[in-house]
């Protein structure tokens, strides 16, 4: 074999692996299809410094990213802000920082604010999830906050992030969700959220410039296949083969699902045609001024974004010579949406961004990124522990690593870093 093991996907999960694997010996060859690493963290040059195609931040309770920036030496650059939050609820914006803001929230009937709260609070508090596996969210959220503040604050976000199947995902994912950002602040204080000088891009590149010479990172290179030969794997690319004893699959499932199609998976085979999807348009504009009061705006409106990220009322303006905002859409790829030229998108967005806040138009410099991802966010059913992808496939040596593979947690740079060392393990076990 030429390698020990081949590592397909320069992602968080993918170098991360590669990270542990090489400091244990092995030699490991990196086969990716761009030339930037970090995967969806990756960067762009912006104002002297880079920042995120994609927006990103981590919580207090990131162990993960708080462990690899130290032991990369960015645990210094790695500071903490706290963040302002808001809801567009009928076209009109409201804080959603605090609870006091969320009592104050007026759609809503005083009782059923206070059942929100309860409800959120209850969720923060709670650490046995498997009984949430036989509910839907949407049964969980009126059961505990009330019908009312389902149809008016959950259910539209619900269906925002998973359009047709908002009605079928699980009860952990919602439950999850209020954890995490539970464990971002302590009791009743201000929830703080990370941000790395320079954008958690370097997280990658510096992986990458700290792996040992002896490590193959091919970029620009893209995996066709992979195929049993003798006692390992011979990984097929458009440009050569790589054998490897070993070989782990950064990558979402229906990508693995085609590099596999030659192997015998028996049942995992099912569970990875299973796995569904939503895509990602994500739109980074640059301003003049601020655009709005908070760095995170949820939109419960039918707006062509569904989350408003100003990364500069997070980070400073003058960290980029420029206001920067981002727009997110979650999506199938078989909405008219997805299909449309960069050009159309970035202008559906822009215009329905301006009906809301008009005077952003006259400061609008323009894009700065428009990225697709078409595998960003898997949808979580009932039972999804029984229908999971394990990480270790039925063949000897052959893993997959993607973020179908990271529950009952939500995808995120803790959890892909996470997946990287919990897959070198099984390998090094």
């Amino acid at each position: 074999m030429d390698r020990d093991i081949c590592i397909i996907g320069q992602g968080l999960t993918g170098l991360t692996a590669a990270h542990r694997l090489a400091k244990a010996g092995k030699s490991v060859t990196i086969v990716d299809l761009s030339d930037q690493s970090g995967g969806l963290a990756a960067d762009i040059p912006c104002g002297g410094t880079t920042v995120e195609r994609m927006y990103h931040h981590c919580f207090a309770s990131d162990e993960h990213v708080l462990q690899l920036a130290a032991e990369l030496g960015l645990a210094a650059q790695l500071k903490w802000y706290r963040p302002s939050n808001g809801l567009l609820s009928g076209g009109k914006l409201y804080p959603f920082t605090t609870p006091a803001d969320l009592l104050t929230f007026s759609p809503l009937p005083v009782w059923d604010r206070v059942r929100t709260g309860m409800t959120v609070l209850a969720a923060k508090r709670r650490r046995e999830w498997r009984t949430l596996e036989n509910t839907t969210a949407k049964s969980f959220l009126i059961a505990h906050a009330g019908r009312t503040a389902y149809e008016k604050l959950w259910k539209p976000l619900l269906v925002s992030k998973f359009g047709d199947d908002a009605d079928q995902v699980s009860a952990v994912w919602i439950w999850n969700k209020f954890k995490l950002r539970g464990g971002s602040r302590e009791g009743l204080k201000e929830e703080v959220l990370g941000y790395l000088d320079g954008g958690f891009g370097r997280l990658g590149r510096t992986l990458a410039e700290r792996l040992p010479a002896d490590v193959l990172l091919r970029n620009n290179e893209t995996a066709l296949n992979i195929r049993r030969i003798n006692n390992g794997y011979a990984v097929e690319t458009d440009s050569g083969i790589i054998t490897a004893s070993a070989v782990i699959a950064a990558v979402s499932a229906p990508v693995f699902n085609q590099l596999t199609d030659a192997l015998d998976l028996g049942d995992y085979r099912s569970r990875l045609n299973a796995v569904r999807y939503k895509a990602n348009l994500c739109l980074l504009l640059s301003f003049d001024a601020p655009v709005t009061p908070f760095y995170w705006t949820t939109v419960c409106d039918r707006l062509p974004f569904v989350a408003a990220v100003e990364q500069t009322r997070l980070v400073p303006a003058e960290t980029y010579g420029r206001h920067l905002l981002y727009l997110s859409r979650y999506l199938d790829e078989s909405e008219p949406l997805w299909s449309e030229t960069d050009d159309r998108l970035a202008s559906v967005m822009k215009e329905a961004l301006f009906a809301v806040f008009p005077e952003a138009k006259a400061h609008c410099r323009g894009v700065e990124a428009l990225t697709r991802s078409r595998y960003a966010q898997p949808v979580i059913p009932l039972q999804y522990s029984r229908r999971m992808p394990e990480i270790s496939t039925p063949l000897p040596g052959l893993f997959l690593a993607g973020m179908s593979q990271i529950y009952p947690e939500d995808r995120g740079l803790n959890y892909a870093i996470r997946l990287g060392n919990e897959t070198a393990g099984l390998i090094l076990a």
